[in-house]
């Protein structure tokens, strides 16, 4: 596909995520998506989470550490910078499976009208680390886009 593939602009809110942001930062970074614009925004940790994200700066096109109001304050600081055509979020303690952002650009470039793009959620079992044991495939749950964006 060569330089056709969609930016993909992905917010991580971060808040104390020492024992899972390590994890979080390299399932995006290993994705090896070719049109990536990653941003942490972290509200002032202080349990060690902000050396992991400086271990790893020079991969995210922008991030800050600085108290906030919580994980909304911070995706909408984060959403605020990202300028991919494509934008989403994962949580901290969340990881992409491989492939995923791929998966995403390729529907993204064949289906050029949708408005939203998801996939399946998975349960991981954490007391096996290190292999990955999944206790629970969640597929989403198709409502319209307009439901999905009300807030009353």
């Amino acid at each position: 596909m060569g330089n056709n593939w969609p930016k993909i602009s992905i917010i991580t809110p971060v808040f104390n995520a020492k024992p899972f942001i390590e994890h979080s930062i390299r399932s995006v970074l290993d994705q090896d998506y070719p049109n990536l614009e990653y941003i942490i925004i972290d509200g002032g940790s202080t349990d060690g989470s902000v050396e992991i994200i400086k271990k790893n700066a020079k991969h995210f096109a922008y991030w800050v550490s600085e108290p906030d109001k919580g994980q909304t304050e911070a995706l909408n600081k984060g959403f605020r910078r990202a300028s991919g055509v494509l934008r989403s979020w994962l949580n901290a303690d969340e990881e992409y499976l491989p492939g995923a952002l791929r998966c995403v650009g390729e529907e993204y470039i064949t289906f050029k009208d949708l408005e939203l793009i998801y996939g399946d959620r998975y349960i991981e079992d954490l007391t096996v680390s290190p292999s990955r044991r999944f206790l629970e495939k969640i597929p989403p749950s198709i409502k319209p886009f307009a439901y999905m964006l009300y807030t009353g």
